[in-house]
């Protein structure tokens, strides 16, 4: 691993003699070669977090960046305050300028950073849910919130994309299931999830009518047995002269009605 203070000390001491008349040139030239192949080095660390931002994936790239040694320190500690007036020199002396710091690259780190800190304990949550292989509506809420607080970043609608569209699988086999077991509240909170905000892509209108239908139908089921029980609760009333009981049944024969 190269010595970056080390490095710019050098430059730095081979500058200050330089400028005071002492011009061990062989020492300047070696002193470059060094600081060049200092700025190389980072500047490929650079490119790579440049690519990772370009793509969205700004945790890779931080996370490349704080690699030891800490990229952006090794930046400013290359970008000392001399550099212009030392390149200068070099010219005059006919030795070739190391490459240019990718300064840009490192001013969108430093935005990265900004941006990636308060969205910190989502992104921890999001890691938590993959980890476990939680449900999937779980994992799509949190991926809605990172959509919303971080909405440049393609990586997160093109994964919500890709949840939802699995979603949409499963929901189709859990209101099969839910079908057979003739579980009414199972098809009622599907159809809901379906009918609810944040999906990149309708549903497929088919299924949402079929989950109409089908819970209408079991819904009816268990309305006409409700009716059929308290038609019989009502004949037992009539029969037990018990007028307060007939008029409480009537009031609920009337709602049951009404949901038909």
């Amino acid at each position: 691993m190269l010595d970056y203070q080390r490095i710019v000390d050098e430059v730095r001491t081979t500058f200050d003699a330089n400028s005071n008349g002492l011009e061990a040139i062989d020492l300047v030239r070696a002193s470059a070669a060094d600081y060049a192949v200092a700025c190389d080095e980072v500047n490929a660390r650079l490119q790579q977090c440049g690519t990772y931002l370009k793509k969205g994936f700004r945790s890779e790239a931080i996370q490349l960046c704080e690699v030891e040694p800490n990229l952006l320190e090794t930046v400013a500690t290359l970008d000392f305050p001399e550099r212009a007036a030392w390149q200068g020199m070099l010219g005059r002396l006919g030795i070739a300028s190391p490459s240019r710091l990718l300064m840009d690259v490192a001013a969108e780190l430093n935005e990265a950073y900004a941006i990636e800190q308060p969205l910190a304990a989502l992104l921890q949550r999001h890691r938590l849910l993959a980890f476990a292989r939680a449900a999937l509506p779980l994992r799509i809420q949190v991926l809605r919130r990172l959509a919303e607080v971080d909405p440049n970043n393609p990586v997160w609608q093109e994964d919500l994309q890709t949840f939802q569209a699995e979603r949409c699988r499963q929901i189709q086999e859990e209101a099969l299931a839910a079908a057979g077991a003739g579980d009414t509240a199972a098809l009622a909170a599907l159809e809901a999830e379906l009918r609810g905000d944040g999906w990149l892509e309708s549903p497929p209108p088919a299924l949402v009518k079929w989950l109409v239908a089908t819970r209408g139908k079991f819904a009816q089921a268990q309305a006409r047995k409700e009716l059929e029980c308290i038609e019989l609760e009502l004949s037992q009333a009539f029969s037990g002269l018990d007028p307060e009981q007939g008029r409480r049944l009537r009031t609920r024969w009337q709602s049951v009605l009404a949901g038909l």
